[in-house]
């Protein structure tokens, strides 16, 4: 119900979104890809938890990161950055607080279980409306709003339910052993 409320199709809402499908479809394909591209980071991620602090993590992420883009902005003719100091502002701050982000997605995987965290990740999409709202100037649309939320709250519900379930099961989430390496690399 909540995707059907954000994403409005044009056979359900009869509005003249159909007209954009095809547009639609190619931003929709690397969006599909990115999830792939995610699910295998983070699974990789929980893995290697025990052997890699987080701070080792994110900088193994972010020189990738790098070497991808500086292959990438010759091909493109990307060599430029914006003229205007606002948006250089915000691509420094939008590069910091993905970094950010990050790390601490790594941190919890770290010490929580990946179907926790990738359940919790999905909240995403509220805060991201939110975001849009409040930085954008998005214009407020109820439906969206509505199942923005419905999606968080089933997604956060499932995950700690699951939690309190291996809770049940198994005493704990994370040994001591693992608590201690948050704290000392």
């Amino acid at each position: 119900t909540g995707v059907v409320l954000v994403e409005q199709p044009f056979f359900i809402f009869h509005n003249n979104l159909g007209d954009q499908l095809p547009n639609e479809l190619i931003g929709c394909i690397p969006a599909l890809v990115v999830c792939v591209l995610f699910a295998v980071t983070l699974t990789i991620s929980r893995m290697l938890r025990e052997e890699v602090h987080p701070s080792i993590m994110l900088m193994g992420h972010l020189l990738a990161q790098f070497v991808i883009s500086s292959m990438l902005c010759p091909v493109f003719d990307l060599w430029k950055l914006p003229e205007s100091p606002q948006k250089v502002l915000r691509l420094t701050g939008g590069a910091f607080t993905f970094a950010l982000g990050f790390y601490f997605i790594f941190l919890s995987l770290s010490q929580e279980k990946l179907k926790i965290v990738s359940g919790l990740l999905t909240s995403e999409i509220l805060f991201t409306r939110i975001a849009e709202l409040l930085f954008t100037g998005l214009t407020w649309d109820w439906y969206a709003m509505l199942g923005s939320i419905l999606i968080t709250v089933g997604c956060i519900g499932i995950s700690l339910m699951e939690r309190d379930d291996d809770i049940e099961h198994s005493g704990n989430t994370a040994t001591d052993t693992e608590r201690g390496k948050l704290i000392s690399p």
